[in-house]
């Protein structure tokens, strides 16, 4: 009687351990997919905001950046936390005008709006 109910424990145990390995698994497999999503959505809006340099007239610099990545961007400067520094940001092209569309930095949505002229 012993036996059979060790058996069972371990078939439960064995079967719990399993399932927690599975679910681990697609865990860490969900999880560099959506890292290797975001790097390939930022490549995306790199070589985006190159073709726009390229191809395209700036009509106006109000997009602002930081270098450093310990920076991050308020308003016309970036500010560093770590070490309570600030420093002037750089300017960036916002609007672009190309082919009959201005193209517009929105700073909300960090992303680029098509607008016809």
């Amino acid at each position: 009687m012993k036996k059979k109910i060790a058996k069972r424990m371990i078939i439960i145990v064995s079967g719990i351990v399993a399932l927690m390995i599975i679910a681990s698994a697609f865990i860490l497999t969900k999880n560099m997919i959506n890292s290797n999503d975001a790097k390939q959505q930022k490549q995306e809006a790199e070589n985006y905001q190159n073709w726009l340099a390229n191809n395209c007239q700036c009509l106006s610099y109000e997009k602002y950046f930081c270098m450093n990545e310990s920076f991050a961007p308020v308003g016309k400067f970036c500010y560093d936390s770590k070490d309570n520094i600030f420093t002037n940001a750089l300017a960036d092209c916002s609007v672009y005008s190309c082919f009959g569309q201005n193209i517009t930095w929105n700073n909300q949505t960090e992303r680029w709006e098509n607008e016809t002229k």
